[in-house]
């Protein structure tokens, strides 16, 4: 694992309260090119290097199978819409769970290489806070693939993050956030990761 230097680790997203859900949107600069960006979001053995194991028929409509690492997260779900080499969005949850949504964006940056935008819908209010540190570690372990290092520590970025994605969090207000936990109570209750990609 990559040991992370103090000013390496930094939010890097956002959060929102949407129709009683949370939304984190995190935003990653990545030393690759869009087609190599794209390969590493949709091709399973690449992505076994960062995410974890992914199977199934990444192709628009098809199903998955993820298994993800650090979170340990396994489900399934499908892939609603793929734009090769620039989008994909999947819906996906855990047996037993509500389903949540990943949309992944490519925008390159015009000095060949790209930010890697995320958005995650369907966290639950509560606990968002969480599911912005879990979603961000991912796509630091996704910066670390591309860059040809190992994936990060989580330690050191929970330690970190954190209190900064509380604040974040706070922020959003303890009423609203309150009356989410009674609608959202059957969701998981740790942070949910990137599910999986669609392929063309």
């Amino acid at each position: 694992m990559t040991d992370p230097t103090e000013s390496d680790i930094r939010v890097r997203g956002t959060l929102q309260a949407e129709d009683g859900v949370g939304v984190v949107r995190i935003e990653m600069p990545v030393a690759a090119d869009r087609a190599t960006v794209w390969a590493a979001v949709t091709q399973p053995e690449r992505m076994a290097g960062w995410a974890g194991e992914i199977g199934g028929d990444l192709r628009e409509g098809g199903t998955y199978t993820a298994h993800l690492f650090p979170s340990d997260w396994e489900g399934g779900g499908r892939v609603v819409a793929c734009e090769p080499g620039r989008r994909w969005v999947v819906e996906g949850a855990e047996a037993g769970r509500a389903p949540m949504t990943d949309e992944l964006v490519i925008e390159a940056d015009g000095a060949g290489g790209c930010t890697v935008v995320l958005t995650e819908r369907g966290a639950a209010l509560e606990q968002v806070e969480y599911y912005g540190v879990g979603v961000q570690i991912h796509l630091e372990n996704l910066a670390a693939y591309l860059a040809g290092r190992p994936p990060v520590d989580p330690d050191p970025y929970w330690a970190r993050l954190l209190p900064e994605y509380e604040r974040l969090a706070a922020a959003l207000g303890s009423t609203t956030r309150s009356a989410a936990s009674l609608r959202s109570s059957s969701r998981r209750s740790a942070a949910l990761p990137v599910s999986s990609s669609a392929s063309s």
